[in-house]
């Protein structure tokens, strides 16, 4: 069986002097037996990267980080994180992300897809980062078997209305999603998955409005393993 692509069930944003949470309501309910999937993206004041450092559900989903990209210089950061716990999440929950210190923008999408491995689904990741219009996550090593979804982002740094295009045919992309709307002193997220029937290298890549830093993240998740249909030899009584 192959994965499936649910939903994007909520989103948040903020641009503020200092804060280290950033709390999201889902707007719909999260099935039972769901990957969940959020993509997190900050800034933080000065030089330094601000990793998050923890979500929390309030359904006892336990979440863990499965790639974290930072610019080589600072202070932007671009992460995906994902539970696989399979409890459901009721629309109007609020999930809180929260980071290791103050940032001063983020953005949190909250996605999930059904049919995964929930005995440890993740399987490929990759990351990059750079300063120009040709944003990518660069390539994952080849996946663990043919039957896989990946979840992709890009995060755009201090620019509110740059855009996207040419993004890797295979993918669908998702909702755009933006700190703000000001030119400076904002991020934008560019999410985007791809359900895949083969062990090929993944990459989602895009060509951004305006050159911009950049954080790329990439990461694949398998579906349940298939085991072979063995056929046992008759018994026969001694």
């Amino acid at each position: 069986m192959a994965p499936v692509f649910g939903a994007e069930v909520g989103f948040n944003s903020v641009r503020a002097a200092s804060q280290t949470t950033l709390a999201v309501t889902t707007t719909a309910i999260i099935p039972a037996g769901s990957l969940i999937v959020i993509c997190a993206a900050n800034t933080a004041a000065g030089a330094s990267n601000v990793l998050v450092s923890g979500i929390n559900d309030l359904q006892g989903n336990t979440y863990l980080q499965a790639v974290d990209q930072g610019d080589a210089a600072g202070p932007n950061n671009n992460a995906i994180w994902y539970s696989y716990t399979g409890n459901a999440v009721p629309s109007g929950t609020v999930v809180t992300t929260t980071w290791a210190a103050a940032i001063t923008a983020a953005i949190v999408n909250i996605l999930y897809a059904t049919a995964t491995d929930l005995s440890g689904p993740l399987d490929k990741t990759q990351k990059s980062t750079g300063s120009s219009t040709a944003a990518t996550t660069g390539a994952t090593a080849a996946l663990s078997q043919p039957s896989e979804i990946a979840f992709a982002s890009l995060m755009s740094a201090a620019n509110g209305a740059v855009t996207i295009s040419g993004t890797t045919a295979g993918f669908t992309n998702l909702t755009r999603r933006a700190s703000g709307t000001a030119t400076t002193g904002n991020l934008v997220m560019f999410p985007a998955y791809q359900v895949v029937a083969a062990t090929a290298a993944l990459t989602y890549a895009g060509t951004l409005s305006a050159t911009q830093v950049w954080d790329g993240v990439i990461a694949t998740f398998r579906a349940p393993g298939v085991l072979p249909n063995l056929m046992l030899p008759p018994r026969t009584r001694p």
